[in-house]
């Protein structure tokens, strides 16, 4: 019936509990992908978004990397992004928007908020929505499928420079 949230909330715990004492290898292994990512895109117009901030200088803090926010700076981002992931779709690698790109520019933003869109058209929001990207970053990765997804990172970032 409606308006019932039934979850197994005590297995949940259980299962948590557990992971807990993995924690530390968890997010120590999703930060040497990012960086394995890092090294792949050296020297590209595709760079991780915070990585800088969060690698180093925060080793002590809890940080995770659930996903890696990739950023394309070139000129014509919008089609670069469009090619960057339909490629690795294609080569199955996942990738998702930045959240929903420029939320004013969702449907249900445009239906529920009629008075957010102005004039001034967020140029800001769209540009981070045209020039971004994430693939995710899970800890149980293992190291081929970190291989491929490096490798195949590297190919479409060294082709930026051709599509522009």
């Amino acid at each position: 019936s409606s308006g019932f949230n039934i979850r197994p909330m005590e297995i949940q715990a259980a299962i948590g509990r557990v992971q807990l004492k993995s924690l530390d290898e968890f997010v120590a292994k999703r930060r040497e992908n990012v960086n394995k990512v890092k090294n792949a895109i050296s020297g590209t117009k595709l760079s991780i978004i915070g990585v800088d901030e969060n690698v180093g200088i925060l080793e002590d803090l809890s940080h995770s990397w659930m996903h890696i926010p990739l950023k394309i700076t070139s000129s014509n981002a919008k089609e670069i992004r469009s090619y960057i992931v339909k490629t690795l779709e294609n080569h199955g690698i996942e990738t998702r928007p930045p959240l929903t790109g420029n939320f004013l520019r969702q449907p249900a933003a445009r239906k529920f908020f009629p008075n957010l869109h102005d004039e001034r058209g967020f140029p800001i929001a769209d540009s981070i929505s045209d020039s971004t990207f994430l693939v995710g970053c899970h800890h149980d990765l293992n190291k081929d499928q970190v291989r491929y997804l490096c490798d195949n990172l590297n190919i479409v970032a060294s082709n930026i420079s051709k599509l522009e």
